[in-house]
């Protein structure tokens, strides 16, 4: 099994896809989803109540151990050329260009974010993680701590935007864990970063 993070993301939407993928043909592969392992992919699943520290959107059905099993005997019985794939998806915690733009709203887009800051906070061109970016991280890292008596499987490969943001949720949320064990080393693409802000 293959396990592919980006940046697992803290703030309100951590892990925004947790799922499991059907990957065929093509350099890079033709992605479906595969319904029936994680909530986020559940039609029926409500996103605005939904909260990913309830075992990442595992479904209730499943224990991780079950899951991991799952996925092998989907590899397993694959027809050639297919492939089966689990990938987290996630997002860089709070940055000070998202805090500016709640703090500013539409004129950051239209004005403020033309800057690299406002002599207070440096927002541009790279920004980094706020307190709260940061303390999420971390908190998403106790999260994965917690999972792992209970057979989380643990990622193979990272890759992750260049960008400051991204990279340092990356690091909080799994340094100690998997990175500086020297377990997984990141990839860093910059086909994966967001936008230089300015």
């Amino acid at each position: 099994m293959m396990v592919s993070i980006s940046a697992i993301t803290p703030i309100l939407s951590l892990v925004t896809s947790a799922l499991a993928y059907k990957a065929t043909q093509g350099h890079y592969g033709t992605y479906s989803i595969v319904p029936g392992f994680f909530k986020q992919s559940d039609n029926n699943t409500d996103v605005k109540t939904f909260d990913y520290h309830d075992n990442l959107g595992l479904n209730d059905n499943l224990t991780w151990p079950e899951f991991k099993q799952q996925i092998l005997d989907l590899n397993e019985n694959a027809e050639p050329g297919v492939e089966y794939k689990v990938i987290y998806f996630g997002r860089h915690g709070q940055a000070w260009h998202n805090a500016a733009n709640d703090f500013y709203g539409e004129a950051f887009w239209c004005y403020y974010g033309l800057f690299a800051g406002n002599g207070t906070v440096t927002w541009g061109p790279d920004p980094e993680l706020t307190p709260k970016g940061i303390a999420s991280a971390k908190n998403n890292s106790v999260l994965i701590k917690s999972l792992i008596p209970e057979g989380f499987p643990l990622p193979q490969s990272f890759y992750s935007s260049p960008l400051t943001r991204a990279a340092d949720t990356l690091n909080y949320t799994w340094f100690d864990l998997v990175l500086e064990p020297g377990y997984v080393s990141p990839m860093f693409k910059e086909s994966l970063r967001e936008w230089i802000v300015r």
